[in-house]
């Protein structure tokens, strides 16, 4: 499919601003993502700033940092770490560094919509996914950072490897708290079915990398539990560039690039936990 092809309008909330409103926000969000951080988990640590301020490729190209999803709480500690980076550039930089994401159209009732608008997060309608390609080109190709989960939704089990979600467990994950309620599991089947989890990795990382030139940091999260009190280690690693071209761009290619992302994100949560990595998630990670 073209990249073109999935040009088309959004909701109100259509990122079309340029990127210096955002920093406004930075410092409040620092803020608020730190003391998160310090009552919600007893230990936090953070390696690789520096593959996300690369002050030479700072505003010359677009950054996606792409993940694995075991939790919320995680992804607020990963947005804590992007901000605190931005906070370490010279400050007609940093707005190049604060993070945006996609993040899911239920969330932006109002007030709550228009304060996620400000800060340059994106609604995804997760069934129609090509409606977030503008807004998201915009923001890389003015330099600046998205944050994208190829998996789609959270892990089912926030210990595993980057796998791709499957129905049957994105069911189990939703349900999880009220497994034999017959409504439960029907608005989960309902969500599984609308948001096509389907057992593989969702190609947006790839389409716009692709389409913007824009570099992949790969992020891996590590996290011994996702109750209050767990201990997270996150890791950047090293940019990755597509070489791919964008008048051939095909299905296929976008699976190959992401599942190399994704592998390397699993080897580097296999090096964190000082394990190799298991030859099974190597072949379901490459088969997504």
């Amino acid at each position: 499919m073209s990249i073109d092809k999935l040009d088309q309008s959004t909701s109100k909330y259509e990122a079309n601003f340029p990127l210096s409103r955002l920093p406004i926000l930075s410092s409040v969000g620092t803020i608020a993502f730190n003391v998160f951080n310090k009552f919600y988990f007893h230990h936090v640590a953070i390696e690789g700033r520096d593959h996300i301020v690369e002050l030479d490729k700072l505003g010359e190209q677009g950054t996606i940092i792409t993940g694995n999803h075991p939790s919320i709480a995680a992804t607020i500690t990963l947005f804590s770490a992007l901000l605190n980076a931005s906070r370490t550039v010279p400050p007609d930089k940093r707005h190049l560094v604060m993070p945006h994401a996609l993040a899911k159209q239920e969330l932006f009732f109002e007030p709550l919509g228009t304060v996620l608008c400000a800060a340059g997060q994106i609604p995804t309608d997760r069934a129609h996914g090509g409606t977030v390609y503008s807004p998201a080109k915009s923001i890389l190709k003015q330099g600046g950072t998205m944050v994208i989960y190829p998996e789609g939704t959270c892990s089912d089990d926030p210990l595993k490897y980057p796998e791709p979600a499957t129905a049957q467990g994105y069911i189990a994950n939703r349900t999880k708290h009220r497994p034999e309620d017959p409504k439960a599991i029907e608005e989960a089947v309902a969500d599984a079915l609308k948001n096509k989890i389907n057992g593989r990795y969702k190609y947006g990382m790839a389409q716009l990398a692709i389409a913007t030139g824009a570099r992949v940091v790969p992020v891996a999260t590590v996290i011994d539990s996702v109750k209050h009190g767990a201990n997270v280690n996150i890791r950047f690693g090293e940019a990755i560039t597509a070489e791919v071209d964008q008048a051939r761009l095909s299905t296929k290619q976008q699976r190959s690039f992401t599942s190399e992302i994704m592998l390397t994100i699993a080897e580097m949560m296999a090096d964190m936990r000082g394990e190799k990595l298991p030859d099974e998630v190597r072949r379901q990670i490459l088969a997504g």
